[in-house]
Parts: structure tokens; C-alpha cells; sequence
């Protein structure tokens, strides 16, 4: 007699059948997964990119960079409306009109020049005085009598004028309180509270790392996404995974690296040319 077709599958075949699914359905998840997290990083960095026009925005409008949230109500903190409250803390995305929160819920890290919060950000001779909001001062420098070109300090007006120093003063009372000699300019390595983000082949991120793997240096302001798991990175930085330490250590230095399962922050950040350029308009 012919063995009906009817019969069905042994139990042993449907093991053999889901095996083999299994094995071909892995490569397949694991592609899907990866697409999700490529997906959500694209969108977070349109967030920072939209971060960092609203910056310029800003700083085109007021003539000064905004101090770092620290009371998480989305606007700047200074103490008596001049210095900023802290140096770090979250992005002042309202007076920004700026996203408050990357793709995963999480706020933005701000990083400002460590010396925002002292009380020479008025003048024009600190990298801080980019985060000068009110007030007056009366800014002194030296000035080159044959090229009329200004100096922070004597010794540079000297070493650069054929003609003589003459001491030169200029008073502000309202923004933008720094000029073109305002540190950092051109080469020099003053880092004045600057923050900087080392690249991808910085196995460390220091005062004496080499400035071929440094992506970005003496900058002012630096914007943070702690990416997926940020809120516990935000709640504690020992969460984080090691390399990505340096972003949340509440210092100066920062990493940038490429997006892996160990490193999955992302930055932006202004430069001070790009500020002096965007505030050019208020001189």
C-alpha cells in the first residue's frame, strides 16, 4: 500500500525545518538592527546640525554665545546677569529655538569655555569674553603705530610691530565685548579655557595630544548626544562605557569617535573664527 501524502511532517523533520529557519533568520535580525541604529544616528545628527545653525542664529542676532542651562528649564543661567552659572549643563534650547532632546529622550550636553563662569568674561583679552552678555568694561591692549594693529600684550606688539607700542583702550557696555585680537588667533596655542575634541586615532584626549588627531581645537562651545543609554550616562558618568568618559567628566577635553556598541556619542561644535565671523556684524 502507497504511504498517504496526507501524513505530515515527523516532529524530528520540524526540528530540522525551525533550525535552519533560525540559523538563516540571525543574519537577517541582526542586519535590521543595524539599520534601526544607522537610521537613528543620521536623525540625531540633523538634530545637532539644527543645533549648531541655531547657535549661529543666536550669535548673529546678540552679538554673544548663550551660558549652559543648569536649572533644566531650557534658558541660560548667569549669576547677576553677567557670568555664566557653570562652565556645563544642558542645552539652553529655548532661548535657542533649538531641539530640546536628541532621538533617544535625552537632553543635549553644553560644554562652554571652562572660564565662562569667572569674571573676565567682559574682557576682550580671555577666549571667555565670546560668552559676554552685560555690563561695562574698559578693555586695554597695545596698539602698533605703523600697522595700527592690536595686541593683547606688549611683548606680542613688539615682537610683531616694526614701529612702536602705544597702550590703547576701548570702553563697552554692551555686547559683543570681544574684537578680533580676542584669543584664540591663528596659530597660537593659548588654549585660555578652550575646550578641545580629539578624533578617531586619539587613544586619549589631553593637553599634549598631537594636534594630527585632534578634530577640533580652542573651541568655545561644544554640543553633546550621550546617544542610546544617555539618560543613565546623564544620571551617572561611570555608566558610560570608557572611551566615552571623557565626553561626561564635566572637563575640557572630549572624543570623538566612530559609532560602535562602545561608542555612541556624537558632537558639534563652533569654532572662534566661525563666532568672530558671525559677530562681525555688531563691530
Amino acid at each position: 500500500m502507497l504511504k498517504s501524502v496526507n501524513q505530515g511532517f515527523t516532529l524530528l523533520e520540524l526540528m530540522v525545518v525551525l533550525t535552519v529557519l533560525s540559523i538563516l533568520l540571525v543574519p537577517a535580525m541582526g542586519i535590521k538592527h543595524s539599520f534601526y541604529h544607522y537610521e537613528k544616528s543620521v536623525e540625531n545628527r540633523e538634530k545637532l546640525l539644527e543645533i549648531k545653525r541655531a547657535l549661529k542664529t543666536f550669535i548673529q542676532i546678540n552679538g554673544y554665545l548663550p551660558c549652559p542651562d543648569t536649572s533644566g528649564n531650557g534658558q541660560q543661567n548667569r549669576i547677576s546677569n553677567k557670568r555664566c552659572r557653570d562652565d556645563q549643563g544642558q542645552l539652553p534650547y529655548l532661548d535657542l529655538q533649538a531641539p530640546a532632546r536628541d532621538v533617544y529622550g535625552n537632553p543635549f550636553l553644553y560644554a562652554a569655555n571652562t572660564n565662562a563662569d569667572n569674571t573676565d568674561i567682559l574682557e576682550a583679552c580671555t577666549s571667555a569674553s565670546l560668552f559676554g552678555h552685560a555690563g561695562e568694561v574698559t578693555n586695554q591692549w597695545q596698539q602698533c603705530n605703523t600697522t595700527e594693529k592690536n595686541f593683547c600684550k606688549l611683548s606680542q606688539c613688539q615682537h610683531a610691530c616694526d614701529g612702536t607700542c602705544k597702550h590703547h583702550e576701548k570702553t563697552r557696555n554692551k555686547p559683543p565685548y570681544i574684537r578680533t585680537l580676542t584669543p584664540p588667533r591663528g596659530m597660537t596655542s593659548a588654549l585660555n579655557g578652550a575646550l578641545r575634541v580629539c578624533g578617531n586615532e586619539a587613544t586619549d584626549c589631553k593637553n599634549k595630544t598631537p594636534l594630527s588627531k585632534v578634530d577640533g581645537n580652542l573651541l568655545p562651545v561644544v554640543i553633546v548626544s550621550f546617544g542610546q543609554g544617555g539618560d543613565q550616562t546623564w544620571q551617572d558618568c561611570d555608566n558610560a562605557f570608557e572611551s566615552e568618559q571623557l565626553n561626561c567628566n564635566g572637563k575640557r577635553y572630549f572624543h570623538q569617535k566612530t559609532l560602535s556598541d562602545q561608542f555612541r556619542h556624537q558632537l558639534t561644535w563652533l569654532t572662534t573664527p566661525e563666532v568672530k565671523t558671525l559677530i562681525n556684524t555688531h563691530w
